[in-house]
């Protein structure tokens, strides 16, 4: 219900929280910051789910708000560059298009690129960016199975692996040279894999229960992800090459969404949904902050709202989330 001029903030030793201005603005959904952090990009919703939303950006230091393209119908939104957005449209099409920060406005029309998949695929288009924001990487196909496949800024579309299979959540590491991702075999389990591109071979991170949401530490040594094993669901952490064994961070009977690392490496920062409260009422969804060292679980920002979707700034000072 609102977005966070201010976001709340904990030292990483432990405190109290600080909370931070508010400004009202209709329902929000996947924030993604830009501008090194100063921007955040995010959909205002007047509906659940929400269709036909408006992309906004909001600048982190001053609370400003505006709509940043009101004549331009968007379904997802990823960051290319430092001043290049790529976007999908409600149609499918992907369009990539420049962003001036100093004004917190788009400039010119969307340049259309080559799809990496068909146009009811994109528009619920799962990719992710290289850290140079040349290339893209995305399932090409249907959930029955699909390639893998990079799009350059030019949109050149070119197979990663050239095979078919049911790949999911593709997240490239920070030295653009590997890529983790969800993998179904044959009953439709899945696992986390990695991918060296140089070497063209895989590494299979997991071989229990159903894994999902690969995340990478910053230094691309550590994987993060989240896996069901028997009727809990858990949050694991392994070392990318395998050189030492995944430990579980913290198992309970709780629903965790995609994961984030603190720039650092010491926190993972995710949404669980809360235990429904005393009075009866629905089980909502908290942002928490688990400790890679220790595993312990912090409740970040909570309440009689969903707070979903946390992301860790460049710097590590702020989390955007959708509320």
């Amino acid at each position: 219900r609102e977005a966070v001029a201010e976001a709340p903030k904990v030292h990483a030793d432990g405190g109290a929280i600080r909370r931070g201005r508010r400004e009202s603005l209709p329902d929000t959904s996947q924030p993604l910051a830009v501008a090194g952090g100063k921007d955040v990009v995010f959909f205002a919703c007047d509906t659940n789910p929400c269709e036909a939303a408006p992309v906004m950006v909001l600048n982190v230091a001053t609370g400003r708000s505006r709509v940043l393209a009101p004549d331009i119908d968007v379904d997802v939104v990823r960051e290319l560059g430092p001043d290049v957005l790529t976007i999908v449209r409600d149609n499918g099409s992907v369009q990539g298009i420049r962003y001036d920060p100093s004004t917190m406005r788009v400039q010119g029309k969307p340049v259309v690129l080559p799809a990496p998949a068909p146009a009811d695929v994109m528009r619920d288009a799962d990719f992710d960016l290289s850290p140079t924001g040349v290339a893209a990487v995305a399932p090409s196909a249907d959930e029955a199975g699909g390639d893998l496949v990079w799009v350059d800024r030019a949109g050149h579309v070119a197979p990663v692996l050239g095979r078919a299979q049911k790949y999911l959540f593709p997240r490239i590491s920070p030295d653009g040279r590997k890529i983790a991702m969800e993998i179904h075999d044959a009953t439709d389990n899945g696992y986390i894999w990695v991918y060296d591109v140089q070497s063209k071979t895989f590494t299979r991170i997991t071989d229990r229960g159903h894994s999902t949401r690969p995340a990478w530490s910053t230094d691309g040594k550590q994987l993060a992800y989240v896996s069901l094993r028997g009727d809990s669901t858990g949050i694991f952490v392994s070392s990318a090459d395998l050189s030492t064994p995944e430990r579980p961070l913290w198992i309970g009977h709780v629903t965790f969404r995609p994961l984030t690392w603190s720039p650092d490496g010491r926190w993972l920062a995710t949404d669980v949904a809360a235990p429904a409260n005393k009075s009866g009422g629905a089980a909502n969804d908290d942002i928490v902050a688990i400790s890679v060292a220790t595993g312990a679980m912090h409740t970040v920002l909570g309440g009689p709202a969903d707070q979903t979707r946390p992301v860790f700034s460049p710097d590590g000072h702020w989390i955007a989330y959708a509320s």
